[in-house]
């Protein structure tokens, strides 16, 4: 029986409560006998180096963001030994306007106030991949950096003409539909696959009406691979255990939040189309993961 920590984000964030019902479930399996679930972004410098083990075992984080700890880019100054863990969901980010903006199609936000989130956030990487993918660059639109909730009162008092959106369900997005009729703003004709082929690790998502309040139909956008990552020196049997349950327990968590409803079919993709579609810029997985889809029957 042994003790892990799991880094999420802040505490209120779609990746904390994902921590939070990990860590629940697998209260089942008797794996661990204590499940730390911390409100630390290992994305962040200072998180980044407690992705050790005895402080964090396991981080929670955006897949764009492991090449860039593993070789030490910015925002990091140095690089750390991370490997790959599991796939933990696809999630799809999204602009938000308020209803009676004229903003209707990506080209529109040129020009306007776009709240990215924080300057060194990976919502504002995520926003210049995009930009970049399809020609253009950050001078094109007026950022604003601020934290989510801080986006929401400026779309609220027009001081923010555009929200980029962490995926849903979230409590912001929540809290955005009681207090205003808002409306997605949509991909131009072939941005959405010229996006896709420019960044690998994106994917094609499609949000379903039913997520968003008002929403007519679905929207297709693009779907951001999140992701579980460790550190080389974690033990082999404290991972192992991890991705043995992890496995077991993917239809259970699939049932108890909207963003693993997937999860089995994005597991067995390890199966089918090899290991190293989760290993984003080369990171591999842990031997301990790869003993455990291994076990699993997953990898041969």
């Amino acid at each position: 029986m042994t003790k892990i920590s799991i880094g999420t984000n802040i505490v209120g964030s779609t990746f904390f409560e994902q921590g939070n019902v990990i860590a629940d479930t697998f209260k089942t399996y008797g794996s661990f006998e204590q499940i730390h679930v911390l409100n630390t972004d290992v994305t962040r410098q200072e998180g980044a180096g407690r992705l050790i083990p005895g402080d964090i075992e396991f981080g929670l984080c955006a897949s764009n963001w492991v090449p860039r700890l593993a070789e030490g880019t910015h925002p990091f100054s140095r690089g750390y030994d991370v490997r790959m863990v599991a796939p933990l969901n696809v999630g799809a980010p999204f602009f938000v306007v308020r209803e009676d903006s004229e903003i209707k199609t990506f080209n529109d936000i040129f020009g306007k106030r776009v709240a990215v989130g924080p300057r060194d956030g990976g919502m504002t990487q995520h926003m210049k991949l995009i930009l970049q993918a399809l020609g253009y660059s950050f001078d094109d639109i007026d950022p604003v950096y601020v934290e989510f909730d801080k986006g929401t009162e400026g779309l609220l008092t027009g001081d923010v003409d555009v929200m980029w959106q962490v995926p849903v369900p979230n409590h912001i997005m929540t809290g955005i539909e009681k207090r205003l009729t808002v409306r997605v703003v949509e991909y131009g004709p072939g941005q959405l696959s010229s996006i896709l082929q420019a960044v690998p690790l994106y994917r094609h998502a499609i949000i379903e009406k039913d997520l968003i309040k008002g929403l007519k139909s679905d929207t297709e956008q693009i779907g951001v691979l999140n992701v579980i990552i460790t550190n080389a020196d974690v033990a082999t049997e404290t991972v192992f255990q991890f991705v043995s349950a992890y496995v077991k327990a993917a239809e259970q968590l699939g049932t108890k939040l909207e963003v693993f409803r997937k999860l089995t079919s994005l597991i067995e993709e390890i199966e089918d189309r090899g290991p190293q579609v989760f290993e984003p810029g080369g990171v591999q997985f842990h031997p301990g993961a790869w003993a455990a889809y291994k076990k699993a029957g997953l990898l041969t």
